[in-house]
């Protein structure tokens, strides 16, 4: 745990192989010697900006081993950081396999990418994968256009005042039918 973490201030290779759980926030220094077997990201690149992106990139390349998998789940693409953050064009280095690459199940807008790290080139595919999903993930461009930061405050606002107005088990009734009427009809196309 951290507190375990903050008297040394760093994760040791011998503490890294003596717990068989740790739970540290992304920014702590870890031992060089540490290598992980797996990496999940699901759903939450995409709400990063591409320079954070890029940190977790350089983290999960230096901290892999010749067999170490990425799981992959994120949008074609997301717009709710002022730009346009697409999983083509993550920073992959040329060293990772592809396993599995397709939409997820139910959720088309969304890539599934399981990738297992390499260091020959003949099998490190990553790159022509990522130009077959910037393919797929055109049709999606632009169709899930997220809040601009000035309208958040917008929302925040109104949300407030309609809790000030309405009693919270009235909104979270109504909320939940326009939920289900909303899923209704994305299914209806």
């Amino acid at each position: 745990m951290f507190k375990n973490y903050s008297d040394k201030k760093i994760l040791t290779y011998e503490d890294f192989i003596s717990n068989d759980i740790i739970i540290l926030p992304p920014n702590c220094n870890l031992d060089k010697k540490i290598k992980f077997d797996l990496f999940i990201n699901a759903r939450s690149m995409m709400e990063m900006n591409f320079d954070i992106i890029k940190s977790y990139f350089n983290f999960i390349h230096q901290y892999s081993h010749k067999n170490s998998f990425f799981l992959n789940i994120n949008r074609y693409e997301k717009t709710s950081v002022g730009d346009s953050i697409r999983i083509a064009d993550y920073p992959y280095d040329k060293n990772w396999k592809v396993i599995v690459s397709k939409s997820s199940f139910n959720q088309k807008w969304i890539h599934f990418l399981l990738t297992k790290r390499c260091f020959d080139n003949v099998a490190g595919n990553i790159g022509e994968e990522l130009d077959r999903i910037k393919l797929i993930g055109e049709k999606f461009h632009g169709l899930h256009k997220d809040y601009s930061p000035s309208l958040v405050f917008l929302k925040s606002l109104i949300k407030k005042f309609l809790k000030l107005l309405l009693l919270d088990k009235f909104i979270i009734i109504l909320g939940n039918i326009l939920f289900k009427v909303s899923l209704k009809l994305r299914n209806f196309k």
